[in-house]
């Protein structure tokens, strides 16, 4: 990652600078997702559905099977 420098108001300068960790990283992500977005050539379809597949993806590698989720849905009933 990279950083970068963004005028901000300084009331927001300030409540950033009293966060605590969690609130500051929690901040971070928002602002990167925002800015991703934002700067998208893509369509929000287009990047829904990509985020999609990485999720499908990243859940195939963890051995989650689709009789898993039907496991974890009936647990909740």
């Amino acid at each position: 990652m990279k950083n970068i420098s963004i005028p901000v108001p300084p009331y927001i300068a300030s409540a950033y600078k009293r966060a605590d960790e969690k609130q500051r990283r929690d901040a971070q992500i928002y602002i990167n997702v925002w800015l991703n977005a934002f700067f998208s050539k893509k369509s929000p379809d287009e990047r829904l559905i990509a985020i999609l597949k990485k999720a499908g993806a990243e859940a195939k590698a963890k051995g989650f099977t689709p009789d898993k989720l039907d496991e974890l849905l009936k647990g909740d009933e």
